[in-house]
C-alpha cells in the first residue's frame, strides 16, 4: 500500500466500509513505521505485524511491553 496506489485504495475502501458499519479494523502485516502512519491517518488504529513485534515466547512479553511503552514513535501519530 505504500508503493501501489491500487493497494492503497483497497485498504482505504476496507477501512471506510468498516467505519460505515461501525466495525473495528485490525490491520495485519504492518511491516514498517510508514505502514503504521498511513493506517492511522486512514483511521485504522489497531494493527499487528513484524513492524510491531516478531512472535515472542511468553517469558519475553513483560519486557516487550515495557519497551513498547517507551517507544514514543508509535504513540506520536495523531488520531
Amino acid at each position: 500500500m505504500t508503493k501501489d496506489d491500487n493497494d492503497f485504495e483497497i485498504v482505504e475502501s476496507v477501512i471506510r466500509l468498516a467505519r460505515a458499519f461501525n466495525r473495528p479494523v485490525i490491520a495485519e502485516g504492518v511491516e514498517t513505521i510508514e505502514h503504521a502512519r498511513m493506517l492511522v491517518e486512514l483511521g485504522c488504529i489497531f494493527a499487528q505485524g513484524y513492524g510491531i513485534s516478531r512472535p515472542l515466547p511468553p517469558d519475553k512479553l513483560i519486557k516487550w511491553i515495557e519497551e513498547w511503552q517507551k517507544n514514543a514513535i508509535w504513540t506520536s501519530f495523531e488520531l
